[in-house]
């Protein structure tokens, strides 16, 4: 979306609210399926092997699980299409943009030559294509876990854990509260989830979503003032405004006018 230049300003007005709605129920998914994402974290794709049939299947039925959602349609493109709020060539174009993309990078992978774990290009296409197709459930899986890092001494009494989790989750707790760089963190929250059962980390992901402040969707971006001319984007400032808004953080519009 960040390179189709019919994405103006005016029109993200109108769309903002799509894309944290549409990253609440991608979070709602990513709950429902905390022991997929978890095994996707950990490296599930990068193991698939094209000539091990079997365990391909498995890991392309536990991808489907998120990728053939009813409640979600499959790219962001066709979310602010379906909104009602942007013109249909809009989603068009932005679906060619993506297609040229993935085109691209599968076909890297495919020619490129067996990495030092064994997969061939034609794994490594697989890897990237499925990789792709769930990109937006990782990135937020990614976000919802330093979210929860950052509200887990919060959430922790909570939880009511039994003394022998209590005895591996503390330490790391204590740790975690302590730690002020980002991958350390990112690493720490990690190593408590895998001491947790999976209903406690649905517990723990809902009660952290539920410390955050309530917002209102349709107030992220103001429209355009009558009379008002609004600056041309470039693919950057695009993106950058994407990801506040996907964020829930409000954008000023008025950075945007001439």
């Amino acid at each position: 979306m960040s390179h189709n230049p019919l994405i103006t300003v005016e029109v993200l007005t109108k769309i903002a609210p799509a894309f944290y709605e549409r990253r609440q129920r991608i979070e709602q998914l990513i709950i429902n399926n905390l022991e997929v994402m978890m095994e996707i974290d950990n490296g599930l794709i990068g193991t698939m092997r094209m000539n091990e049939e079997e365990a391909m299947r498995a890991t392309t039925s536990k991808v489907s699980a998120l990728t053939t959602q009813a409640t979600l349609t499959p790219f962001l493109s066709a979310e602010i299409t379906n909104y009602g709020a942007a013109d249909r060539m809009i989603g068009i174009i932005t679906q060619r943009i993506m297609q040229d993309h993935q085109k691209l990078v599968t076909m890297a992978a495919m020619n490129a030559p067996t990495n030092d774990e064994g997969a061939t290009g034609f794994d490594q296409m697989m890897q990237v294509a499925l990789d792709m197709s769930i990109s937006e459930y990782e990135y937020f899986y990614s976000q919802l876990m330093m979210d929860i890092a950052n509200q887990f001494s919060v959430v922790l009494p909570e939880l009511a854990i039994n003394a022998v989790t209590a005895g591996i989750v503390n330490p790391l707790a204590d740790r975690l509260a302590n730690e002020g760089d980002l991958d350390a963190r990112a690493s720490l929250i990690r190593e408590i989830f895998a001491a947790l059962d999976n209903d406690t980390r649905i517990k723990t992901a809902k009660l952290t979503i539920a410390q955050r402040p309530e917002i209102d969707t349709a107030s992220l971006m103001a429209p355009i003032p009558e009379g008002a001319e609004a600056v041309e984007l470039d693919n950057e400032t695009r993106l950058e405004i994407i990801f506040q808004l996907l964020d829930g953080g409000k954008v000023d519009t008025s950075a945007f006018l001439k």
